[in-house]
């Protein structure tokens, strides 16, 4: 699956519909997306002396326990495979997902155990270029869509952790930067996933619908058209920014309700919590 993604990154749409706009536009860019996929290829193979890592199937690690799929521990370069690597439904075996070539779209494709084996090798830094690894960012096609956009809010999310990736001007999970896309382990695997099955098939495996935005940008829109009071809001939830907080020229329907947008949270329904963030030693 990495292969496939490494040698025509922008074969369909997925790459131009997962990773920011700005980050296409940066020189170098796509090039190391590519090389990035050639890596995660040589790591999977087991032949790259390079990264040589372990894998394992320790059903009581602590991660296992906290109801991981897998977790790759980059430090001691072990990948160990939870129960519901092998149990849960939803995720078939890559060459069980291509009996629905026919059928299929790309979050069908992302739902294959090679795209999870994607999702677990971007949390090296060997896979990054010796960059950070990967985080878990944005889980599925709905919220990965969003963060290429700058329209995910994490803190719209269950699966968000103790360590806010995306802080507001609290420090509390808010709206992710569209560059984070660039580092979002899920977004690596769905790409791979999409080209993948598109040359296994034959077929373009479509995007699925194009999810409602939570809002959408005015490059006109200036501060002072917000309320100056919060008590013009609709209610304010718990882990959501203060008025103060909120990012600039953000709008929904017209000013007057942008701020009520940002407590407005879309449905993410459509994810798969597979690890969790930060180095996961097993052991």
């Amino acid at each position: 699956m990495a292969s496939a993604a490494s040698k025509d990154v922008e074969k369909g749409k997925y790459y131009t519909d997962l990773f920011a706009n700005t980050l296409r536009q940066r020189p170098g860019f796509k090039d190391e997306i590519s090389q990035s996929f050639a890596k995660i290829s040589s790591m999977a193979s087991g032949t790259d002396p390079n990264y040589v890592f372990v894998v394992t199937c320790d059903v009581s690690s602590e991660f296992c326990q906290r109801g991981y799929i897998a977790h790759m521990g980059d430090d001691r370069k072990t990948m160990n495979f939870c129960d519901k690597f092998f149990t849960l439904a939803e995720i078939k075996g890559t060459n069980d997902r291509a009996k629905d070539c026919q059928t299929m779209d790309l979050r069908d494709a992302h739902r294959s155990k090679a795209a999870i084996l994607v999702h677990e090798m971007t949390h090296t830094r060997y896979a990054m270029l010796w960059e950070d690894p990967a985080l878990d960012i944005a889980y599925g096609y709905t919220a990965s869509y969003h963060l290429s956009r700058g329209l995910f809010d994490r803190s719209c999310v269950i699966y968000k952790g103790t360590k806010a990736l995306c802080p507001n001007a609290k420090g509390q999970e808010g709206l992710c930067d569209a560059e984070d896309s660039g580092k979002n382990a899920d977004s690596y695997a769905l790409v791979a996933a999409g080209i993948y099955y598109t040359n296994r098939c034959n077929r373009v495996i479509p995007l699925p619908p194009a999810p409602n935005p939570l809002f959408t940008i005015d490059p006109n829109w200036e501060d002072s058209a917000l309320p100056a009071k919060s008590s013009e809001m609709v209610g304010n939830p718990v882990g959501s920014p203060l008025p103060s907080s909120i990012p600039r020229r953000r709008r929904r329907e017209d000013r007057r309700k942008a701020l009520a947008a940002r407590f407005d949270c879309p449905v993410y329904d459509d994810y798969i919590v597979i690890d969790g963030n930060g180095d996961e030693s097993v052991g």
